[in-house]
């Protein structure tokens, strides 16, 4: 296929952490395949934000949809887009917020060092609307989904994964859970959810709607996973919990790899 560019969106993995683009599978992809790379990816974004932004920018250059790849390093299905205004100025800041965060107790905001004073200050209120585990997977699922279904309309060339953690739901028998970084079952609990949508997650296809063969993994792992295995620090070494330029272009390797195998039969 001739294509010019390739357009990505993801959090640090994506955007290259504090080595920038030499520590990012992108600019690896992009060198490797000849493209022009267009990075939209900023560092702790949340995945409702990763398809906003990567949306947005597909719907304002519609001109160039022909010709463009797209490849997008999924977060952590917990982060959630949240909006503080500023009364004063009346300016809006996006702002990427965990639940787990929001239920420290009074005297533990060192245990999150990413905590924004705004949303510490006003954490009584907010754990009434920042959602639990299934409210999360719903927002990371539809970003997903839609940006899915807009990429396949367009006949857009796409990959997907997971940069941070697994956002695959798992079944087995009447049971649904995820898996967390060590691999560790976490079960989800739909009994209590009345929310028809939400009821959605009870079922293996629906799930399987967005992870199928364009959704891939690195030796069953997502990045940071790989990085983390016994014997990888060499990868990330310069680039702390991120792929450094060596990681980051053995991970280009392996996506390159898997868009052949797709679309280069």
């Amino acid at each position: 296929m001739n294509k010019k560019y390739l357009v990505v969106s993801g959090d640090s993995f994506t955007k290259g952490h504090t080595l920038g683009e030499t520590g990012s599978w992108a600019h690896h992809v992009a060198k490797k395949m000849n493209l022009t790379l267009v990075n939209l990816s900023e560092n702790g974004m949340s995945n409702e934000w990763i398809s906003s932004q990567l949306l947005s920018f597909l719907y304002r250059h519609h001109d160039i949809l022909d010709e463009c790849i797209v490849m997008v390093g999924w977060t952590d299905f917990a982060r959630e887009l949240v909006f503080h205004t500023d009364t004063e100025s009346n300016s809006i800041e996006q702002l990427t917020v965990v639940p787990a965060d929001i239920h420290l107790k009074e005297n533990d905001e060192h245990q999150a060092p990413h905590f924004i004073e705004k949303i510490v200050n006003n954490r009584k209120v907010l754990k009434k609307f920042i959602g639990n585990d299934i409210v999360c997977l719903y927002r990371t699922y539809f970003s997903m989904l839609h940006t899915k279904t807009f990429l396949e309309k367009n006949n857009i060339p796409f990959l997907f994964f997971d940069a941070v953690a697994n956002n695959k739901i798992y079944y087995k028998d009447t049971n649904a859970f995820i898996l967390s970084t060590k691999k560790e079952k976490l079960f989800l609990d739909f009994k209590n959810t009345d929310i028809p949508f939400l009821k959605d997650f009870k079922y293996k296809t629906f799930s399987d709607k967005i992870f199928d063969k364009h959704y891939i993994n690195f030796e069953g792992n997502s990045i940071f996973e790989w990085i983390s295995q016994d014997g990888y620090h060499k990868y990330e070494e310069g680039n702390p919990g991120h792929t450094n330029e060596l990681g980051a272009s053995i991970i280009s390797d392996m996506i390159i790899k898997e868009y052949e195998k797709i679309y280069n039969k």
